[in-house]
């Protein structure tokens, strides 16, 4: 399996604007409200908002066609 790059991050937190200060100030460049870019990757991070802290979503991204069949099989792992 060959897993090349993170393509997209989206974070579920309780209170949004602070989070959404913090990657301002480390340096991400606000693409619209909760949703951010890097300077080499793009848009790559999206701040949600949840009862808690918590992943919602992770993308991973692959070189090979192959490899796409084990997308499915991390995204199984994730409904268990």
């Amino acid at each position: 399996m060959s897993l090349h790059r993170l393509r997209s991050l989206t974070i579920g937190v309780p209170a949004v604007d602070p989070v959404r200060s913090f990657y301002r100030d480390f340096g991400l460049s606000e693409t619209s409200a909760g949703r951010f870019e890097t300077a080499d990757g793009g848009e790559q991070l999206q701040i949600a908002t949840s009862p808690r802290r918590t992943l919602l979503g992770l993308t991973v991204g692959v070189d090979d066609a192959d490899d796409r069949r084990h997308g499915a099989d991390i995204a199984l792992v994730q409904r268990r």
